[in-house]
């Protein structure tokens, strides 16, 4: 009986502290929350941080950077550096985000998706660059054999020696417009417009007949 009491009694008395530690808390509990608010209103939270949108436009067929090239998201245009990178930000929330661009093929326009678990997003861009092509053979009745380790100086671009083939070539920067072609053959200097509009997807190539060497000339 007396062992029954002292159970009852450890149970009552666990009971009481439970009861009482709860009306404390209860007591506690608004006194903890005008602290934590009147901290909140004295040092309040910062924002997240805005995102960066970071671009880079290279060259597919030599991997240099397009320098100069205009890049928009939204109403903000930026220009890509020496290194072809642009950047846009900060301010950026997470979410979609479109950014076009004019390249000799047309208007371009990408969509990209950033979110919260970086601050900086990279993105990259190839860009097929505009080729030039040119051939050289002796304009002769039969064979027409290439001509070469003939110079030709493409404006802009310096000068190139054609090969066993007659042929040259050139890639483009960025901006393109129109070029001249010179070289020298029978002693005489010559040149060529390659104009912007005889580009055809992209490239601009043609073959050139010159007349035989005469009296000894090397070129």
């Amino acid at each position: 009986m007396i062992g029954g009491m002292r159970k009852t009694s450890k149970k009552h008395i666990a009971t009481t502290a439970f009861l009482i530690i709860l009306v404390i808390l209860a007591l506690l509990t608004p006194f903890f929350v005008n602290n934590v608010e009147a901290c909140r209103r004295k040092h309040p939270r910062h924002p997240p941080l805005g995102k960066f949108i970071h671009i880079q436009f290279t060259c597919f067929q030599t991997g240099e950077p397009i320098v100069g090239l205009p890049v928009t998201i939204s109403t903000t245009t930026q220009l890509t550096d020496s290194s072809g990178w642009v950047i846009f930000g900060s301010g950026y929330a997470p979410g979609t985000y479109t950014y076009t661009f004019k390249w000799w093929d047309g208007p371009h326009s990408e969509t990209v998706t950033i979110d919260c678990s970086q601050q900086h997003w990279y993105f990259y861009e190839e860009l097929v660059n505009p080729e030039v092509h040119k051939w050289f053979f002796v304009d002769t009745v039969y064979d027409c054999p290439p001509i070469e380790g003939l110079d030709v100086t493409l404006s802009g671009y310096g000068t190139k020696t054609t090969d066993e083939y007659g042929y040259v070539s050139w890639i483009l920067n960025y901006p393109f417009g129109d070029y001249t072609l010179e070289w020298v053959w029978n002693g005489a200097a010559a040149s060529e417009p390659v104009y912007w509009a005889g580009f055809v997807n992209g490239v601009w190539e043609k073959e050139n007949y010159l007349e035989p060497k005469s009296g000894g000339a090397q070129k």
